[in-house]
């Protein structure tokens, strides 16, 4: 079977579009933005097209997450403290 040109410029066209936004989703997420914002941003009605299908985050996001996590844990202990000497 062969493509037309125009059926191949079609979906050449679609799949630069998809990974433009895919690309631009996930790099506003990783720099923290609201991803209600993000989600009014992007035209999506519900969260979870935007969470689920748009945001690709790997071990490295998990790992920033982590250390954050615990530097806030860590200041409370250290607040915590302070209040009980």
């Amino acid at each position: 079977m062969k493509m037309s040109a125009s059926s191949d410029s079609w979906k050449s066209k679609a799949a630069c579009r998809k990974a433009y936004t895919d690309t631009y989703c996930s790099n506003q997420a990783q720099s923290g933005m609201n991803l209600k914002t993000l989600q009014n941003l992007m035209g999506h009605s519900d969260i979870g097209i935007t969470m689920n299908n748009y945001t690709y985050l790997g071990l490295e996001d998990a790992a920033v997450e982590i250390v954050r996590m615990e530097a806030i844990e860590s200041a409370g202990e250290s607040s915590r403290r302070k209040k009980y000497v």
